[in-house]
């Protein structure tokens, strides 16, 4: 292997926004949820496949936890670890209310429903895989395609009434460049009272700090992120926290 493409994955498992031993702490904090989970980590993290990093999945499950979302829509479904995660903890969330209520439902619609934006073929393969294999292919739909053209008919059956009044919670993991389209529609169907949240606003730094794109091939990707987030901080009526955990997260709560 050339030294060019070693500096790439030296560089893509690089954070550059927080001390090496504060990541390696944490990290060796992080508990699995089960064996499947925790080998497909694995598995990804030895491939360089990109998943939610160990301090992000438990950021999301302490999220998914505190807010119980019934709907939820994700950007970017990779292998489809991201929603297992989120699946899981629903389940357990709606067990345990079962467990409450003696068995008894305790509303209309008391499941949850997770679906999942991919558009390249192969992920879409292992994604759909790794979901049946692990049993999740009740609550996870993968909807193939790209992700703006999507959004905007799930728009759509939304203002038709077809789409059972928006989302709860929207995680945006897909391509860094277009945070702002996505974001820009993704709050056309999150309901009031909403979150959305997205991952690697930093860019491994390089959104803080340019010199961190050693090839100097990320200058729109770059741009495009600083005015993402410039954009939803500003905004009335939106609440948004940047986190530094992770390659960067934006918490967004909708009033």
């Amino acid at each position: 292997m050339d030294d060019s493409v070693m500096m790439e994955k030296s560089a893509y498992s690089l954070r550059n926004i927080t001390n090496d031993k504060i990541i390696n702490f944490i990290d060796k904090k992080f508990k699995p949820q089960d064996d499947q989970l925790w080998e497909l980590r694995l598995e990804a993290e030895s491939k360089y496949i990109p998943i939610i990093q160990r301090d992000v999945e438990n950021f999301l499950i302490s999220l998914i936890r505190i807010s119980a979302p019934r709907k939820i829509l994700e950007l970017g479904t990779a292998i489809g670890y991201s929603s297992m995660v989120m699946a899981k903890v629903l389940r357990e969330i709606h067990m345990e209310n079962e467990i409450l209520t003696q068995g008894k439902k305790v509303s209309e619609g008391e499941g949850f429903k997770i679906q999942t934006i991919e558009r390249h073929p192969q992920m879409l393969e292992l994604a759909d895989e790794n979901i049946e294999k692990l049993g999740y292919e009740e609550e996870i739909e993968i909807l193939c395609g790209d992700c703006l053209e999507i959004m905007k008919k799930l728009n759509g059956l939304s203002e038709s009434g077809n789409n059972e009044s928006g989302y709860d919670f929207i995680f945006i993991d897909a391509g860094k460049s277009h945070y702002l389209k996505f974001w820009q529609e993704a709050v056309k169907i999150v309901k009031k009272g909403g979150i959305i949240v997205c991952d690697n606003v930093f860019m491994r730094g390089m959104t803080v700090d340019s010199s961190y794109d050693i090839h100097r091939k990320h200058k729109t990707s770059i741009r495009n992120m600083r005015e993402f987030l410039d954009y939803i901080i500003e905004l009335e009526n939106v609440h948004t926290s940047i986190l530094s955990i992770g390659d960067g997260v934006s918490l967004s709560y909708i009033m």
